[in-house]
């Protein structure tokens, strides 16, 4: 019964491990970013004492800034990026493809992932979208 109780805790540590790291990376892949973009129109509103159809002009203002800067990344060619950055990137993409396999899918999830994450299931080039090129090495 020990056993059983230490694999369970064992389970439940990893769990809480893996979606903490998968909270992280998301929060590293955009959240984080809409998290700082209203604490600076708060700051904003706070300090330079907006009213509320100005604090509504200021938000309206900062979606369009990330949505057009959003539209200029999705725009980058990958071949348009320096080396060291396409590194990063894949490094990045390659930690939430480990994170994925490890964290969130079951072990019969996972052989199907891994069929669609061959280098003969996606290009190795392409604008960087939301299809982006995706590490396959392992």
């Amino acid at each position: 019964m020990a056993t059983l109780q230490s694999w369970v805790l064992l389970l439940g540590c990893g769990c809480f491990g893996a979606g903490g790291l998968g909270g992280w990376a998301l929060a590293s892949c955009g959240h984080g970013e809409l998290v700082r973009e209203q604490s600076w129109a708060e700051d904003l509103i706070t300090r330079y004492q907006l009213r509320p159809d100005q604090a509504r002009s200021l938000r309206i203002v900062l979606q369009k800034d990330r949505a057009e800067e959003d539209a200029l990344r999705r725009s980058i060619e990958w071949s348009q990026l320096p080396d060291d950055l396409q590194r990063r990137l894949l490094d990045v993409h390659r930690k939430t493809r480990e994170l994925i396999r490890i964290g969130v899918l079951d072990d019969k999830q996972r052989v199907l992932y891994d069929r669609d994450t061959e280098p003969s299931a996606r290009p190795a080039t392409g604008a960087m979208t939301g299809s982006s090129p995706r590490p396959t090495d392992r």
